[in-house]
């Protein structure tokens, strides 16, 4: 009889602890404090400040606890859910820190979002996107423009180089098979191959003709290799006639 007695103590405990929990769960938050409602980033998203304004508003809004409200994790209740209301809460001011942080019209691009996650996307899709095309589209011109212009070969050559690998860093290779790979990179060769020629200045038009006369085009560090050669042609004692067009010789 005592050990009943004592199980039904044990779950009356058990439930009047169930039922504190739930009254915690109700209780209205703290007060905010006046950081709460402080900018969180002194330079405003203008449209070309993208990179720097997102690194900066992430840090400020991860570092006030509140980082679940842009990477989505912070899921909302259902509304008649008790944690709804400090939910929508929290939730309105990460969006009003996101459109305070932003000038008068990029705002007006982003007022209509329900939540926060909604205008942290919304504003990544629109920005990432259009400066990455907008970005590309400036450097595909550079390395099709971009022209020797009397420099040494290996200056210009460095040149196109740094502008190639910045595409690769927007522009990724996004197949997975191995002969896609492949592909993607013979055709990628091709085209640095006709940049890098293009830009040769006129006395290079030689070797020019001779590597465009390959079949296949040799890779672009191939390429660019002959043209050195060219432009530093070995020294020889006893000159024989080549059947090959003559090297133009650099005057030292």
């Amino acid at each position: 009889m005592g050990d009943t007695n004592d199980s039904i103590n044990d779950s009356t405990d058990d439930s009047s602890k169930i039922d504190s929990t739930k009254i915690d769960s109700t209780t209205p938050p703290p007060p905010r404090s006046s950081h709460d409602y402080s900018p969180i980033t002194p330079d405003k998203l203008d449209g070309s400040n993208y990179p720097a304004w997102s690194r900066s508003v992430r840090l400020a809004i991860t570092a006030r606890r509140m980082a679940g409200f842009i990477n989505g994790k912070k899921i909302a209740p259902a509304i008649d859910d008790p944690s709804y209301e400090a939910w929508d809460e929290d939730n309105c001011l990460v969006q009003s820190w996101l459109l305070n942080s932003m000038t008068k019209n990029v705002r007006a691009l982003f007022d209509h979002c329900s939540t926060a996650y909604a205008v942290w996307d919304a504003a990544r899709k629109t920005y990432t996107v259009t400066q990455n095309s907008s970005k590309l589209y400036q450097l595909r011109r550079q390395s099709v423009t971009t022209s020797q212009s009397g420099e040494p070969v290996n200056v210009f050559y460095e040149k196109l180089h740094i502008i190639w690998q910045e595409i690769d860093s927007l522009r990724p290779c996004k197949h997975t098979n191995p002969d896609d790979v492949a592909l993607h990179q013979q055709a990628l060769e091709v085209e640095r191959v006709y940049d890098f020629l293009g830009g040769l200045d006129p006395n290079f038009d030689s070797v020019r003709s001779r590597i465009l006369a390959m079949n296949p085009l040799p890779a672009v560090i191939e390429a660019y290799a002959l043209v050195v050669e060219e432009d530093n042609p070995p020294s020889c004692t006893n000159s024989v006639a080549s059947p090959s067009p003559p090297l133009k010789m650099v005057s030292l």
